[in-house]
């Protein structure tokens, strides 16, 4: 006889928090059966059905058939883990699910030999990038798997974070959920504040806190966004910033409202050489562009607001 309190979970995923906890269970699902496994000591282990044996157990809903297999296995067994995924292949996991188990069934069974197996049952390809991939996703906090998963926050980015403190991943995500920044907007933003953190020797909370602590007291807006940017700039970029100032307004009083010709920001922040780019659909649009600019720039040279440009 068989009591649901018997039944235990597999022990290398006693410590796995899995994102989706319980989710609707329909009733075609609740026709698949939970499927048990009996070892030589009795034991009974579950591997397949785990949302819906919390369901029975837990909110005493639904009922459900029961499948029992009885194998000659030790409690601490990698077929047990392998069967795990054998079972629960078919409905998908995430890579919060797999890195959270392969980190896990590592830890507990210790053999490197084993996520060949793992690996290879997931359909995915085993190589230093993917296992360093899984590695990382395991460290994000809880916020920010919640984020992976969602496909909010971008990927290079979580692997990147997974490296610093649960405290300054959640305050780098809280700001980028409050600016509703994409993919290339964190990439770019965060490698700045790292930029700054090593030139400082701080870290990227303490940055945030110094800096930009009040941008959360305003609601969004596209204009907080711009001026999170100029500040960003401002302080990452000094030198830049303050030529890239004054460029646009002697670009604006020079070629006016011309949007295909930008300055350029230098690859190390303290560089003072600058580079300018300008697009052009023909060499005939090219000289008229940049005949305006010349011409332009004898006449403003000689004003004072614009001599450091020329020095």
């Amino acid at each position: 006889m068989m009591n649901l309190e018997d039944i235990n979970p597999l022990p290398f995923l006693e410590n796995v928090s899995f994102p989706k906890v319980l989710p609707d269970i329909s009733e075609n699902v609740s026709l698949l059966p939970i499927i048990i496994v009996q070892n030589r000591a009795g034991k009974f282990f579950l591997v397949d059905g785990y949302k819906r044996f919390n369901l029975l157990k837990k909110e005493k809903i639904g009922s459900f058939l029961f499948a029992v297999f009885k194998k000659e296995v030790d409690e601490k067994s990698e077929e047990l883990l392998l069967d795990y995924l054998k079972f629960n292949f078919g409905r998908g996991f995430n890579d919060i699910e797999i890195s959270n188990m392969i980190y896990e069934a590592n830890h507990y069974f210790q053999n490197s030999e084993l996520l060949n197996d793992i690996f290879d049952i997931l359909n995915l390809k085993i190589s230093p990038e993917n296992i360093t991939k899984f590695k990382n996703i395991f460290g994000l906090s809880e916020g920010c798997k919640y984020a992976y998963i969602e496909n909010f926050l971008n990927k290079s980015v979580a692997v990147e974070l997974s490296l610093l403190t649960v405290a300054e991943q959640d305050a780098v995500l809280k700001l980028f959920k409050h600016l509703r920044l994409n993919g290339n907007k964190q990439k770019k933003t965060f490698n700045m504040l790292l930029d700054m953190c090593k030139r400082n020797s701080s870290n990227i909370k303490s940055i945030l806190e110094k800096y930009f602590n009040g941008i959360f007291e305003s609601p969004f807006s596209k204009a907080l966004e711009e001026n999170f940017f100029d500040t960003l700039l401002e302080i990452h970029s000094p030198n830049y910033y303050k030529f890239k100032k004054k460029f646009l307004k002697f670009k604006s009083l020079a070629v006016g409202r011309e949007k295909g010709i930008n300055i350029l920001s230098p690859s190390n922040f303290e560089e003072t050489n600058y580079k300018m780019e300008i697009f052009f659909k023909d060499l005939r649009e090219m000289e008229i562009k940049m005949r305006r600019i010349i011409e332009n720039m004898e006449v403003l040279k000689e004003e004072d607001e614009f001599k450091e440009l020329f020095e």
